[in-house]
């Protein structure tokens, strides 16, 4: 009959299978990438991202009229298909769930890991790149002024700078060159992780609805940047060992330390005086101006425009001329204004050095992985779905005092 004509079709066109029923014919891994691609797409990623991590074949692929909109029953569908399955298209039910299941168990256990075209593999790595867009959207700031490293666990680690005491010596005619003094400085840091579950659940595979499961990665991703964001400014507002300290000589307050040029100055100079346990000068400078939200514009103005307008007593003239505009990089975040953070200030300001120099503060990752990431796990036997997990694992610390210097910007 005519379904049964049908189906001897089906098979006579696919290709010839190994054992355990697995397509390996030379367009299998294109097609998988074509798939993602499309995914990816249909997500709402915008084209040239996408385009920066497919070739023009695979983006071809994806744009095509057969691909162009593909979401969850395409991928299911090109999963039966892939394993050497056959099921009828149309409505998607609990069948056609449990075929596309059992198809990727097959493809993945015949593969050793994931096949080209799997349905957790594919959107794993959808949902990973849909994660790492949001993560890099978000406009971070605390990179700029604080060192990023790695550890490989998650125990407390001590780390140990160690400042040269002294400078080179003139050498004597015998030509004997002195040892060098080194003292020890330590501080600790620990890699916590942070993460959550995501589910593509019977509804959202039934619905066809994408947009839906991606909807969580999309969170995980701006949540994760967010997270760390708030947990350098939460430890640098919280000044541990009273970092910023007079006795370190790195904060000064009192009412001429509102953001001004004098102000600047006062602070450069702290910088410039810093000294190491002899005494002598480090020659550490400035490169950042961290403000908060509520000095962004005045920061600007300090840092682009050469002159500037500032009030003085009648007996005391001053040059209109700035001598500090285009010195440092203006930083403004709102985790600094007094919005929930115990420490925070609407006028206390910071500056910087460069953290490729020396640091102030320290961002530990584990083992290099600097993003969040999402892999796949297993569900209860009861679910009928699929479940990842997405977490993040990295750890902040205090490092160098002479690295900053913090004015209270009021008395």
């Amino acid at each position: 009959d005519a379904t049964r004509t049908e189906l001897e079709v089906l098979r006579a066109e696919r290709p010839a299978l190994t054992s355990g029923g697995v397509r390996r014919d030379a367009d299998h891994a294109q097609a998988g990438r074509a798939i993602e691609a499309a995914l990816c797409l249909s997500s709402g990623l915008p084209e040239k991202q996408v385009g920066q991590w497919y070739d023009e074949k695979t983006m071809n692929a994806a744009l095509a009229g057969d691909l162009r909109g593909a979401g969850l029953h395409t991928l299911m569908y090109e999963t039966i298909r892939a394993a050497g399955d056959h099921i009828r298209p149309g409505r998607v039910d609990n069948e056609t769930i449990r075929a596309a299941f059992a198809a990727d168990r097959r493809l993945i256990q015949a593969a050793a890991g994931f096949s080209t075209v799997s349905l957790s593999g594919i959107l794993s790595n959808v949902a990973n790149k849909t994660m790492l867009a949001a993560y890099t959207a978000v406009e971070s700031v605390v990179a700029m002024f604080s060192a990023e490293t790695d550890v490989n666990d998650f125990k407390e680690v001590t780390r140990y700078r160690l400042t040269g005491n002294g400078v080179f010596e003139k050498v004597g005619p015998d030509g004997e060159l002195k040892h060098a003094g080194l003292s020890e400085q330590s501080y600790t840091n620990k890699v916590e992780t942070y993460g959550r579950m995501i589910a593509l659940t019977r509804q959202m595979m039934i619905n066809d609805d994408l947009g839906a499961f991606l909807q969580i990665p999309r969170i995980i991703g701006r949540m994760s940047a967010l997270k760390r964001e708030e947990a350098v400014f939460e430890l640098l507002l919280s000044n541990p060992g009273t970092f910023f300290s007079a006795g370190n000589k790195n904060f000064v307050s009192g009412a001429d330390t509102a953001l001004s040029i004098d102000a600047l100055t006062k602070a450069e100079q702290l910088f410039l005086d810093q000294t190491d346990s002899e005494g002598k000068p480090i020659l550490l400078t400035p490169a950042v101006l961290l403000v908060p939200s509520s000095l962004k514009v005045a920061a600007q103005v300090l840092m682009t425009e050469t002159r500037v307008n500032e009030t003085t007593s009648a007996d005391k003239p001053k040059p209109a001329v700035n001598p500090h505009a285009g010195k440092w990089k203006p930083v403004a975040s709102p985790y600094l204004n007094a919005q929930g953070l115990t420490g925070g200030s609407a006028k206390a300001w910071y500056l910087f050095a460069n953290p490729a120099d020396v640091a102030a503060i320290e961002i530990a990752y584990l083992r290099g992985k600097r993003t969040p990431t999402i892999e796949s796990g297993d569900t209860d036997f009861n679910t009928l779905g699929m479940q990842w997990r997405g977490y993040f694992d990295f750890g902040v610390a205090m490092q160098d005092f002479r690295a900053a210097v913090k004015s209270k910007g009021e008395a």
